[in-house]
């Protein structure tokens, strides 16, 4: 409990099922491995440094990361409810098949992030730069897209049905069998949505021919 490494040089380590609540990292994190470990309410000063850091099959809930640099990291079947990011920037972050339930991501530059079977149930992203990120198959239930650069995200097969995208921008957009029934659009064009690809609709239709 409250392990302090604050001051310690972390880089090259990699750690396997370890449990650590209320911990004070470093400033500066580079080359970490973590797999299969409990880092809950991890600790980190103001604009805290990653580079080349790999959480696998890891929690992370609650954690800070507002005002964080993150770049050419990973975050991989992890739990990362109730993350606090706000004005993260990590560009082509990846989040896959991550739990990002109440997630505050506001404000952050996430160009080209990889949200892919993410679920962002109630996550807020007001504000924040989605422009070409991938949303396939993300659960949105009730997530917030308030004023969000969406533009040429890919969010096919989407689960947004309660979700809010007033003020967005998402020319080219990608929506291909996105649920997205009871969704907000306030002060939205929706004409610009790419509401069909022809490639995936091909693929659905394709039945193998018979010998």
């Amino acid at each position: 409990m409250q392990m302090d490494f604050a001051s310690s040089r972390l880089d090259g380590m990699a750690a396997w099922s370890c449990r650590l609540a209320s911990a004070r990292a470093p400033q500066r994190l580079g080359q970490i491995w973590l797999s299969a470990c409990r880092l809950p309410d991890l600790v980190f000063p103001a604009q805290a440094q990653w580079h080349q850091v790999q959480v696998l099959d890891s929690r992370l809930d609650g954690c800070d990361l507002s005002g964080a640099v993150l770049t050419q990291c990973a975050f991989v079947r992890s739990v990362l409810d109730g993350l606090r990011a706000v004005a993260l920037r990590a560009p082509y972050l990846s989040f896959w098949q991550c739990s990002l339930r109440g997630a505050d991501l506001s404000q952050a530059e996430l160009e080209g992030a990889n949200f892919e079977d993410a679920d962002l149930t109630d996550a807020k992203l007001v504000s924040s730069n989605l422009q070409r990120s991938r949303l396939v198959r993300a659960r949105c239930g009730g997530a917030r897209f308030v004023d969000a650069r969406l533009s040429q995200a890919d969010a096919s097969h989407l689960q947004a049905g309660d979700a809010d995208f007033s003020g967005s921008q998402f020319d080219l957009v990608n929506v291909h069998d996105a649920q997205l029934g009871q969704a907000r659009w306030d002060g939205c064009d929706r004409r610009r949505l790419r509401q069909t690809d022809p490639v995936l609709l091909q693929a659905q239709q394709w039945h193998p021919t018979k010998p």
